[in-house]
């Protein structure tokens, strides 16, 4: 049986003074960011749609994506200015000066990343598409591109295709900091970009064999600069992939239709233990959720797994174990609406798809002092795939109960 990557997410917490006293976590409740202060925010914008359009990449431009060019696509990337006010920088993590010159030397140093600019921020910076894998021909990208029109349009048979199966390089999506003050997304990317790069263990070279790996450093660079949570219009982009009203969407659903990821996790922040989606009811009723949620609730259980296997403690660390609200709560998280970008994948074939929203050293808002945060690591593993079927909740394990 063939064996597919399923990303694993895994929360450290560095330099964390253990706690007092350790209260009950709170249950874990979606901020939605639709109510008057986040309208207020976009409302006070001076610019307005038209003003937006005409900042961001022209659309009658490509994105920069192609699915039929062969691997490394290496791209000299243009290095912004350094920016001593990056709120990055306060927090010890990458500034988004730094990134750019990260992916040129990683570029160098391995013919497994290609780096693309797929889009421009609503205040003009660059977004990054990196991609890890072996190096492909021409014609392996196009016999790629080929299998992937098959699996869309003639599904069953591509089920049944065992050569297909051994070729097809399954895609992998990671997008990170699509809320700019929730950081550590980007800082577990360039780390495990580096780490797959440069690795000489044989199950890292199987695994690029065997699939693509498509991270998206910074979904909301301008967020990350400015130290908040929209971009630089002022808007939730983890709200707007029905609307696409901003760039930065855009660049996001085109790369999720141009690569078409099988799994896909967005990196977040913070709740405490680790939150591993699938969801609380109410769920999508727009896509095939007893397919997704056979897939995306065992990807879930393997990527508890290994936070947990990290070892911190409540007791030691103050870090609570994982939690997957599917089956640890009764509500309050919800799957409904596809304006989040793990509930838009599935419209471009992703089974598996999780917000995972990883700790916090701190309950408070991050000052200029509190260097002492999360800092979140990638994990890749080979489980078997297809992945086994999870049984139904039953009462031992039934969102809202224990055991």
């Amino acid at each position: 049986m063939r064996r597919l990557l399923a990303v694993t997410v895994a929360a450290a917490l560095l330099a964390m003074p253990a706690p007092a006293a350790l209260a009950d976590p709170a249950p874990p409740v979606r901020d939605f960011g639709n109510g008057p202060e986040r309208n207020e925010v976009a409302a006070g914008v001076p610019e307005q749609a038209a003003a937006l359009d005409a900042r961001a990449m022209p659309e009658a431009q490509p994105y920069g994506h192609s699915r039929e060019r062969g691997y490394p696509r290496q791209t000299r990337l243009p290095l912004p200015p350094a920016n001593p006010a990056d709120s990055s920088i306060k927090l010890g993590l990458v500034p988004y000066h730094g990134i750019a010159p990260k992916l040129n030397e990683l570029q160098q140093r391995s013919n497994r990343v290609s780096v693309e600019i797929i889009g421009r921020s609503y205040q003009g910076r660059d977004l990054y598409l990196v991609t890890v894998t072996e190096p492909e021909s021409e014609a392996r990208a196009r016999e790629q591109e080929r299998i992937r029109e098959r699996i869309e349009h003639d599904p069953a048979a591509a089920a049944r295709d065992r050569w297909l199966a051994a070729r097809y390089k399954a895609p992998i999506f990671i997008n990170a900091n699509i809320h700019g003050n929730e950081w550590e997304g980007t800082d577990a990317s360039l780390r495990t970009i580096e780490q797959l790069a440069t690795s000489k263990d044989p199950a890292v070279a199987s695994l690029l064999a065997r699939n693509r790996l498509y991270f998206n450093v910074t979904a909301n660079p301008d967020g990350r600069v400015n130290g908040v949570r929209q971009n630089g219009a002022g808007f939730d982009l983890n709200r707007d992939f029905v609307t696409a009203s901003q760039p930065e969407a855009r660049a996001m659903r085109q790369a999720i239709m141009d690569t078409q990821p099988v799994a896909l996790v967005d990196l977040h922040g913070y709740v405490n233990g680790t939150l591993i989606e699938p969801t609380t009811p109410p769920h999508g009723a727009n896509y095939e959720y007893d397919l997704f949620i056979t897939n995306t609730y065992a990807n879930g259980l393997g990527m508890e797994a290994a936070v947990n296997a990290l070892g911190y403690t409540p007791e030691k660390d103050g870090v609570e174990p994982a939690q997957i609200p599917f089956r640890d709560s009764t509500d309050g998280w919800d799957d409904w609406p596809p304006i989040f970008t793990p509930q838009y994948a599935p419209f471009h074939g992703t089974v598996a798809a999780h917000t995972v929203e990883i700790p916090s050293t701190s309950t408070s808002p991050p000052t200029a002092t509190s260097r002492s945060r999360s800092c979140a690591a990638a994990r890749p593993s080979t489980p078997t795939w297809p992945p086994r079927r999870c049984a139904p909740p039953t009462a031992s394990c039934r969102p809202g109960t224990t055991g």
